[in-house]
């Protein structure tokens, strides 16, 4: 398998990242999407857990965009984002990505978590059924 840093042919076909800064209710967050050439998938979005990043996704997300777009995050209390409000917790990052996906004008995709980020698509595809065509695929 080849080395997620090092692009390899196929990776070079497709557009480079757009990475978006985000506001949701007064706390930054940013996004990352990657396009593929011909996606036969809605898009696929990655939810991580502690010390996950919109960067650290790397053989994961090159196997998805073999079959559709990409959109990570940093919701507030991952990477580049602010910190997470105490008193706030899954409903609030799940609206979070809502606002997220909405802005990147993402409307119906496939929802991937790992570890905290299960709950969060969990929360997410129960408030939003009409915007997840599958089951969200998770990993705890």
């Amino acid at each position: 398998m080849p080395n997620p840093t090092t692009p390899t042919s196929s990776m070079t076909d497709r557009v480079l990242p757009v990475v978006a800064a985000h506001s949701w209710q007064g706390f930054h967050c940013e996004s990352r999407l990657v396009r593929t050439d011909s996606p036969g998938l809605a898009p696929v979005v990655l939810v991580g857990g502690a010390f996950q990043t919109k960067e650290s996704w790397g053989r994961v997300e090159a196997e998805f965009l073999a079959h559709a777009d990409v959109f990570t995050v940093d919701l507030p209390g991952w990477g580049r984002a602010d910190v997470l409000p105490e008193d706030d917790g899954v409903e609030f990052l799940a609206d979070a990505l809502r606002h997220m996906l909405d802005e990147a004008g993402l409307d119906a995709v496939n929802l991937v978590g790992g570890s905290y980020g299960t709950a969060i698509t969990y929360t997410f595809a129960q408030r939003h059924p009409d915007r997840v065509p599958g089951w969200p695929w998770s990993a705890p």
